[in-house]
């Protein structure tokens, strides 16, 4: 179900926004953004800011483009929105559309080392350093592609207010305390999150603030919400095709 947009643009007069707007990470699929953008979503979940999240691609076939829309709804609406008002463009094969379809107000965010036409007036830009940040940290080569995703997560932090204590406490649980896998991404995280901090002026109208409206509610992702489901209604044997031989 898709709610239609509230607004005829991200926000015409830049007042505030805060925690009611849709982020749109646009990636390549197989490019490990998943650790990334689900490490948003628990964020913004701890924050007791009410979120959802719909993971949208054409094919699963690696190397083909996707997107990863997460909204934030103070009021707690949990529907698609049809814009999103922030955008992560990490693919270049579809940067230009995706510029295109940044309602008026909106923002982007972007590698500064992927070439596009920055055709419109009416969104800001944000460049981040992002290769030269994986050299910072001696990133090897074939973790790379992976890893450079926590760039976006620590510039949407800074930009937009998520909290880095909550990236790190959800880092530490996904990858069980292990300080050799934690430390390396937060600490790419924090890096963009510094730059940013330094260098980026911030002309978009939209914040994250801390709420207290997730009391008594977890966070679930579908498949497993009926796999419960089917458990606890008596269900014994379950058979499926996978989807990848």
């Amino acid at each position: 179900m898709t709610q239609l947009a509230e607004r005829p643009s991200a926000s015409s007069d830049k007042a505030t926004v805060v925690n009611d707007f849709t982020i749109n990470v646009a990636t390549v699929n197989g490019s490990g953004s998943q650790t990334a953008n689900a490490t948003i979503v628990n964020a913004l979940f701890h924050m007791g800011i009410p979120v959802n999240a719909k993971n949208l691609f054409p094919s699963n076939i690696k190397g083909l483009p996707t997107w990863y829309n997460i909204r934030a709804s103070k009021d707690g609406y949990t529907a698609r929105r049809d814009v999103a008002e922030v955008l992560v463009a990490f693919n270049v094969k579809t940067i230009q559309q995706d510029l295109a379809d940044l309602p008026s107000g909106g923002a982007m965010l972007y590698p500064d080392h992927l070439k596009f036409e920055q055709n419109r007036s009416d969104v800001s830009y944000y460049a981040l350093p992002a290769n030269a940040i994986m050299k910072l940290h001696n990133v090897d080569v074939k973790f790379r592609d992976r890893m450079i995703n926590m760039v976006y997560v620590g510039a949407l932090a800074q930009i937009l207010g998520l909290e880095m204590q909550e990236v790190h406490n959800y880092l530490n649980k996904t990858f069980g305390g292990r300080a050799k896998l934690v430390d390396p991404n937060f600490n790419i995280a924090k890096s963009a999150f510094e730059h940013c901090e330094q260098h980026i002026v911030k002309s978009d109208p939209f914040r994250l603030e801390r709420m207290d409206a997730n009391k008594d509610k977890i966070m679930v992702d579908g498949n497993t919400a009926a796999a419960l489901g089917s458990v606890y209604g008596g269900v014994g044997v379950v058979a499926w095709y996978p989807i990848t031989p």
